[in-house]
């Protein structure tokens, strides 16, 4: 389900990284540190070798099959070549550093920079073995004359690496306070990355905050009732969060650091509601619905701080997991935040509204309410999806499923969750997209 802009991105780097590899790593035959390369992984009769041949025709690149170069070197008539062809009529597993050795061997007899793999690495092991070699590399051709820069010492240090260091870096990320951050690039450009990333960062925050700030303005000033400024920041923070994601890089951390700025209200919402600091506007605009009895259905809260406890946690929380599980290139992520946005809050406006036809099994919902819920999530989800699709981040799921997906979030609204339904209307449209087969 990779869209091909993410194939042109790689074959427009792969393209400069042709240009910019320095002579001595030319000379050297170009280590596979300068390489594009792209694991095609699936299972058998999955279309694999159809899907490369397509790729290698329209990109360039080049089509490398792990089986085919082992079938290859058993023909070589090599001793090699005789110890595979034995290992393989005995049922033994092909040791790893074979397989990366013939794939390094067949990269670097090629003048292109974008390879797919198909069918490497098969298990843990392949990996392993893909990625010491990458490292390896990287430290030989490095030239920086230290004197443990030398294969037999690379492998010690790998060893401890692996066997001491990795565990510490686990445990660390087990408690999501290790950021991934791709080296196999030149130091230049990721350090470029890692700017763009906080610039991004920056910007997110600057907006989230602005908005808030923005719509407490107007509501303190008389522009807009109270009730109709919290359900504008109810709806709009989200799509705003989201037009921030294209901004951050493809590091594995860009998300975490996204995700950070609604996590940081979270807390916000937890420490005011649990009485640690004191915030009275942020109680005022958060809590309080609407005490104007002409107006039908009118909700009534208390307006007390224990509020932000339940249904500003929970759309914090959902605006969280959202960047952080799903992010950018997930069709689920986006529209379960555009369903309790645009869904929800449109929602409580339409019941407002519109003609009062209370729901059999909710008298405190209306018709009207609901079908707002199912219009506005549709056409927010339409508008985001187009929106990441045409930049190529996703694809877009047909009108048919994403109808489907507005009616579930209109259903799932309509029940007498109270301010649970900021965590089970987000959640009900993940389990739809995975059942749908949406990432």
């Amino acid at each position: 389900k990779t869209s091909t802009s993410y194939f042109q991105k790689l074959s427009m780097a792969a393209t400069m990284t042709d240009s910019q590899v320095p002579a001595a790593a030319a000379a050297a035959g170009k280590s596979l540190a300068t390489k594009k390369i792209v694991f095609v992984l699936g299972g058998p009769g999955s279309g694999k070798g159809t899907q490369s041949g397509k790729l290698v025709k329209e990109f360039g690149a080049v089509h490398l099959s792990a089986g085919d170069l082992l079938r290859a070197h058993m023909k070589s008539g090599t001793p090699d070549g005789q110890m595979v062809a034995d290992m393989i009529a005995n049922g033994r597993i092909v040791p790893s550093h074979v397989t990366v050795t013939l794939l390094k061997d067949a990269m670097e007899a090629s003048d292109k920079s974008l390879f797919l793999i198909d069918g490497f690495p098969r298990n843990e092991e392949n990996r392993a073995a893909f990625e010491k070699q990458v490292m390896m590399e990287r430290l030989l051709g490095r030239q920086e004359g230290r004197t443990d820069d030398n294969i037999e010492t690379i492998h010690k240090r790998f060893k401890v690496f692996t066997e001491q260091s990795l565990p510490v870096v686990e445990h660390y990320e087990a408690l999501s306070k290790v950021a991934r951050i791709d080296a196999h690039r030149d130091p230049e450009e990721v350090y470029r990355e890692m700017n763009r990333d906080l610039l991004a960062w920056l910007c997110t925050a600057f907006l989230a905050v602005g908005y808030l700030h923005l719509c407490r303005l107007i509501g303190s000033r008389g522009g807009l009732p109270r009730y109709l400024t919290r359900k504008i920041i109810h709806i709009g923070t989200g799509p705003i969060f989201m037009l921030c994601w294209p901004m951050y890089s493809e590091s594995h951390w860009s998300s975490v650091l996204c995700s950070s700025v609604p996590a940081l209200a979270t807390l916000q919402f937890l420490a005011v509601g649990s009485g640690w600091i004191s915030d009275p506007k942020l109680v005022a605009t958060s809590s309080v619905w609407c005490t104007d009895p002409n107006v039908p259905n009118p909700v009534q809260r208390t307006g007390l701080r224990q509020e932000l406890l339940t249904g500003p946690v929970l759309y914090g929380l959902a605006h969280v997991a959202a960047a952080a599980l799903g992010w950018r290139r997930s069709p689920t992520a986006v529209v379960a935040l555009c369903a309790l946005c645009g869904g929800d809050g449109a929602a409580e406006l339409g019941g407002h509204w519109l003609p009062r036809v209370a729901l059999p099994w909710n008298r405190q919902k209306t018709l009207g309410g609901s079908i707002s819920a199912a219009g506005g999530a549709f056409l927010l989800s339409s508008a985001m999806l187009s929106f990441f699709g045409g930049l190529g981040f996703l694809y877009r799921p047909s009108p048919k499923l994403l109808l489907g997906a507005a009616l579930a979030a209109a259903g799932v609204e309509s029940l007498p969750l109270g301010a649970w339904d900021n965590a089970a209307l987000p959640l009900a449209i993940w389990v739809y997209g995975v059942a749908a087969g949406w990432q």
